[in-house]
């Protein structure tokens, strides 16, 4: 799950699912999740992580996020 937060508080401002689509910690959710955001908590079998946005192609409605941890079952 992408949750996607806005500003110094931390509000939470959308929530979506999102899947591990390779061992390198990229993650493919839909682009409305993560509009105006750079960076978005992600959870799942761990702990949730910090994910950022690389790239977003609202014509599609998908997005690519990158994160340094990788739960230990993507392969």
């Amino acid at each position: 799950t992408a949750h996607a937060y806005s500003g110094s508080a931390l509000q939470q401002i959308s929530s979506g699912t999102s899947f591990f689509v390779s061992k390198y910690g990229h993650i493919i959710t839909n682009a409305h999740v993560v509009e105006g955001c750079d960076t978005v908590m992600v959870r799942g079998a761990v702990e949730p992580t910090e994910a950022r946005v690389l790239q977003t192609d609202p014509d599609v409605d998908l997005a690519l996020l990158y994160a340094d941890t990788i739960p230990p079952n993507v392969a």
